[in-house]
């Protein structure tokens, strides 16, 4: 408009369009999960959801080993940690 002014139907716009907008959500990135909550998800998920990595994991109350006889490793936190604190994020940012 030659006069500054601002179009009712444009005015009426942008009101609409500012209370519809929806809240961006604050995500937690992998670097915000602490190792407290590493120690947690290890505890709950204690000897499940093992790596599908051909070399059989179990869990023997002590430490996670292949299951296999000929590729003996041993490995003192889940073998599965990343997939463990990916779906942690998963569930917090959802």
């Amino acid at each position: 408009m030659p006069d500054g002014s601002i179009n009712p139907v444009v005015k009426d716009a942008l009101k609409c369009a500012r209370t519809n907008l929806t809240e961006k959500r604050n995500t937690r990135a992998r670097e915000s999960v602490t190792d407290d909550e590493i120690r947690e998800l290890e505890a709950k998920y204690l000897g499940q959801d093992m790596p599908e990595d051909g070399i059989n994991w179990i869990y023997t109350g002590y430490c996670y080993m292949s299951a296999s006889s000929i590729d003996k490793k041993t490995c003192y936190e889940h073998p599965n940690r990343e997939f463990l604190i990916k779906r942690y994020l998963e569930e917090i940012n959802a």
